[in-house]
């Protein structure tokens, strides 16, 4: 295809501002709307009740409506009305404008919105102060716009679809080869343990363990700053998160840590709410895990910590877990069920050698899954090279 020829267009000469007034009603109820920063598009925001709007008059949108927005135009906040967001009301601060369908494709122009040349295009008709600059309603039908015959847009936008289209596809496959991977470790504990299982003694965890234990059920009160005390909801998929967690006062945790205070080398189970999530404690810091976790001391000469966190972790016995869970408002696991899980237990050496295999086997998981980052990072910079290209008519 020859290289497309362009003509800088005022949106005036293709575009008319409409104002389809609303009577806000106070009983009536209202899908209001937004535009996405730097050309991602409207959005549905809240669908609020007449009574709680503030304005007297909104105004109404319909499909294929280009909508920007005045305060944050210079930051790409514009965007083509979807079908499902057509209906919608916005404020005067998102003056609505509809295209001559015999001189632009609303599909085009959606494309052009992403671009910095638009973005800079707006930041040239803004005036203000610094931090409150925005557009002049006087000053948008000035905004000009790249155009070129329909023909040719359609062209643009085709291609410009078929290439954004294959990006999605090479990420989604990506992410589902990560997502994949993942999978192959549970996969993976269960056939190993049931090797284990077939050689090794299998015992009850309480029988491998110093001591399991929660403490006392009198829910501590929160103070600004204390000791940490942490639920299931400071697990992650790495481990503990003791940035955000609730903190208890002194005198409370002395109360609370005759019964257990973890340390480390426990393992932290989840058995109210959450059930059969692992952790290990990796600090010697003081801290208290709140009574819907149950505290697991293995017995270091019987049971290595990682090795039991692997066990706990396997799909077997979360199952085990899932069965014995007690429910009537909330899932609650009983600590005699969690005495009870069924551990095959092969000598310490060979425990070290399984927990060695999976750690490696997590690191280069972790590593796939960095790589995935930096690719997708990578893929996603494409885009507005892409894009710039398009309107250049080079693509």
């Amino acid at each position: 295809m020859s290289k497309i020829h362009f003509d800088r267009i005022p949106l005036k000469d293709f575009g008319k501002r409409v104002q389809r007034e609303v009577d806000i009603r106070p009983t009536e109820e209202y899908r209001t709307l937004g535009c996405r920063l730097y050309g991602q598009g409207v959005y549905q925001r809240e669908t609020k009740i007449g009574a709680k709007i503030k304005a007297a008059r909104m105004f109404l949108v319909r499909e294929n409506d280009f909508v920007i927005d005045r305060i944050w135009a210079q930051k790409g906040s514009a965007g083509i009305v979807t079908r499902e967001a057509s209906g919608s009301v916005v404020t005067p601060d998102f003056p609505v404008f509809v295209f001559d369908s015999s001189k632009v494709l609303p599909t085009y122009i959606a494309w052009y919105l992403k671009t910095r040349d638009f973005w800079e295009e707006c930041k040239k008709h803004s005036h203000g102060t610094s931090g409150r600059q925005r557009l002049s309603p006087k000053e948008i039908p000035n905004l000009t716009f790249p155009l070129c015959e329909m023909s040719r847009q359609e062209q643009i936008v085709s291609k410009i679809d078929f290439i954004m289209s294959k990006i999605e596809e090479v990420k989604k496959l990506r992410t589902e080869t990560v997502e994949n991977t993942e999978r192959l470790l549970p996969l993976m504990l269960v056939q190993v343990l049931e090797k284990e299982e077939a050689s090794y003694p299998i015992e009850p965890l309480e029988q491998i363990s110093e001591k399991i234990a929660d403490i006392d059920h009198a829910m501590p009160r929160a103070v600004e700053n204390g000791v940490k005390f942490v639920s299931p909801k400071d697990f992650t998929p790495e481990g503990i998160n003791f940035n955000n967690c609730k903190r208890i006062s002194q005198q409370d945790f002395e109360r609370l840590r005759r019964k257990i205070q973890p340390r480390s080398g426990d393992i932290l189970y989840s058995r109210i709410g959450t059930v059969g999530q692992a952790r290990l404690v990796e600090t010697g810091e003081d801290f208290l895990a709140s009574y819907s976790i149950v505290t697991i001391r293995p017995n270091p000469r019987k049971c290595l910590s990682k090795y039991l966190l692997f066990a706990l972790q396997s799909p077997t016995i979360l199952e085990h877990a899932r069965i014995q869970v007690r429910a009537i408002a909330m899932p609650d696991l009983g600590i005699r069920n969690i005495r009870s899980f069924k551990i095959p237990v092969p000598p310490v050496p060979e425990q070290q050698r399984i927990v060695s295999y999976f750690e490696s086997l997590r690191t280069k998981i972790g590593e796939l899954k960095k790589l995935q980052t930096e690719t997708e990072t990578e893929i996603e910079s494409l885009k507005p090279s892409i894009l710039a290209i398009a309107f250049k008519g080079e693509l």
